[in-house]
């Protein structure tokens, strides 16, 4: 009994340390994010809480921060990995965690500021599919947009607009308030993927607990979805959901619930066509029914929150997809290989454009992305279609015109939830890709950085090329 209870005390004190550990580091990025975070204008609009130190001692201290709380997910995973953690014990890191980077500055993207506007616009009976944030360029958040998004109207389905609205009102004319409360949707977003992705798990033979670790506690999860606010998390709590009930065969609620994530950020409409093609592909019994019900549904819902929102399918337009399809950044794959690829022709005298080489790279990603998904959409009936829902998300990120870290979450979240979840290769995702993007919001990736960009994505193609890697990472097939 002794014996017994001097264990269980050390493995309680492990917990403490490593939830700790976390938690100091999560302290330290709201704290020396006042001084290098995403300020919409540190000069005249700091902070409500702040550190006075140098640039250079606030930047070490924020990255020395981001180690520990990286430390502190690690050393949770080597629990979680043994069968040692528990999902409250992972609630509890979840809470302690989140709750700095909830209250702190926005951390590693701008986006924040551009939801209080566009809020603002709404709320003021704006139309924010047609009037850019410039319209409200005297209100102190427009300051911390993005010069590319500070005249473009939103590009966000009716549901985060209405989420947006609602927070913003509720906060009143501070700045402060209105980031947290803003936040707030993104906060309910991971708290759904808390709930969704242990059921999920449990339902697919897989461990709910390293579920919840590498999907929800991760510091891709958190610093993307709550630090920064970003409003992929509402979508992914919906859309995680929705996968739930879908597993339990209750087609017309998940298809509601698709639709409603869709209604967020339009990638989520695959969990309304991967489960649906599945069906299709498995019984000939029905499908006609089946199809109408998604079909009818789909577009009840869709319509349902543009009419309570108020503002129209202004959403759906292709000027809601221009700044991505313009934006360059080195994170996004087609980028990089075009910029490499011009940079050798320009070596062997050749006078063509970067931007033209960069086009053509773009447009040949984007054919291979699409004929990846439309292979995975047309043979999903032979594997587990949540984990191939989970890929093809991961495919659309990485084939995207501009890839944005969070943008990984999509698949990786769906994933953490399937027999995938004990790969390295998804806890490195759920991790390192943070690091592409500055603490201001800015891209790392710049200059010359393509020239070990490229080399490692070859890398990696290969590596998931051969060895019938790439079938091993769809899972057995049912045939």
């Amino acid at each position: 009994m002794t014996s017994q209870a001097e264990s269980r005390r050390a493995s309680t004190a492990t917990f403490v340390l490593a939830i700790g550990l976390g938690l100091v580091g999560s302290m330290g990025l709201a704290l020396f994010g006042t001084v290098v975070g995403a300020l919409a204008s540190p000069a005249s609009s700091p902070w409500w809480f702040s550190v006075s130190l140098s640039h250079t001692a606030a930047i070490v201290g924020f990255y020395a921060s981001l180690g520990l709380f990286a430390g502190g997910w690690a050393w949770l995973g080597v629990m979680a990995h043994r069968g040692q953690l528990s999902l409250t014990t992972a609630w509890v890191a979840l809470g302690a965690w989140a709750t700095p980077l909830l209250v702190g500055p926005p951390l590693f993207s701008r986006d924040l500021y551009s939801y209080v506007v566009q809020g603002l616009l709404a709320a003021k009976g704006h139309n924010p599919y047609h009037s850019s944030p410039s319209l409200l360029h005297t209100n102190p958040a427009f300051a911390g947009i993005a010069t590319v998004w500070q005249h473009t109207p939103a590009p966000y389905g009716p549901l985060s607009v209405l989420a947006t609205t609602t927070s913003v009102r509720l906060a009143g004319g501070s700045l402060f308030l209105q980031i947290i409360l803003v936040r707030l949707p993104a906060l309910l977003g991971v708290a759904l993927m808390g709930l969704a992705i242990p059921k999920i798990a449990r339902r697919l033979g897989a461990d709910p607990v390293l579920g919840f670790w590498l999907g929800v506690l991760s510091p891709l999860t958190l610093i993307s979805l709550v630090g920064s606010g970003h409003n992929d998390a509402l979508m992914l709590g919906v859309m995680l959901l929705g996968v739930l009930v879908l597993l339990q065969e209750r087609f017309v609620l998940g298809t509601a619930l698709g639709a409603a994530a869709a209604a967020v950020k339009l990638p989520a409409a695959l969990i309304v066509v991967f489960p649906l093609m599945s069906t299709l592909r498995r019984s000939r019994e029905g499908r006609g029914r089946l199809l109408a019900a998604v079909v009818l549904t789909s577009a009840i819902v869709l319509v349902a929150l543009s009419a309570l929102a108020g503002f129209g399918f202004g959403w759906l337009s292709l000027s809601a997809f221009k700044i991505p399809a313009e934006l360059k950044t080195l994170a996004t794959p087609s980028v990089a290989v075009g910029v490499f690829l011009a940079s050798l022709l320009h070596a062997l005298g050749s006078g063509v454009a970067t931007s033209s080489v960069v086009a053509v790279t773009r447009t040949v990603v984007s054919v291979l992305t699409l004929g990846a998904l439309g292979w995975l959409l047309w043979n999903v009936h032979r594997y587990e279609w949540v984990r191939i829902l989970g890929v093809a998300l991961l495919i659309l990120a990485v084939g995207s015109p501009t890839l944005w870290p969070w943008y990984l979450l999509w698949g990786t979240c769906v994933l953490a939830a399937t027999l995938a979840q004990r790969s390295v290769a998804l806890s490195l995702t759920a991790s390192l890709p943070v690091l592409l993007v500055g603490a201001q919001g800015t891209p790392a990736l710049n200059g010359h950085s393509y020239l070990y960009v490229v080399p490692l994505l070859a890398a990696g193609v290969l590596y998931v090329a051969t060895g019938a890697r790439w079938r091993r990472l769809l899972g057995p097939t049912h045939a």
